[in-house]
């Protein structure tokens, strides 16, 4: 499933498991190799702290950088990527819609727009 996807169902499913976590090297989710942890946890350290090892653990949750390509395409990101292509003018729409609660539901944009 799609982070995106998961979140649209509501604020409680960000607390779910996780698959484990993988390849450590200097992040804060280095003690937690080989364990399971929320979607909550890895996206509060990819945000709060940019933390590149839960960035890639929640990646790979969406079905690889392919599925959050594709993803990014359904929300009208025609030109940014998960491979490091990022147009600005899109990502402020996809804020502007999720402020608006259009692409998850109310409850979990005011989360996430709470970071």
């Amino acid at each position: 499933m799609a982070i995106l996807k998961i979140a649209r169902m509501g604020h409680p499913v960000l607390h779910r498991k996780a698959e484990p976590v993988a390849d450590p090297r200097d992040s804060e989710i280095a003690a937690l190799v080989g364990k399971r942890t929320t979607l909550r946890r890895l996206l509060d350290a990819m945000i709060l702290q940019g933390d590149p090892v839960a960035r890639g653990n929640l990646i790979l949750q969406a079905g690889g950088p392919e599925g959050v390509t594709r993803r990014m395409r359904s929300l009208g990101m025609e030109r940014s990527d998960a491979g490091g292509v990022a147009v600005p003018r899109e990502y402020g729409r996809l804020l502007a819609s999720l402020g608006r609660g259009a692409i998850v539901s109310p409850a979990a944009s005011a989360e996430m727009l709470s970071w």
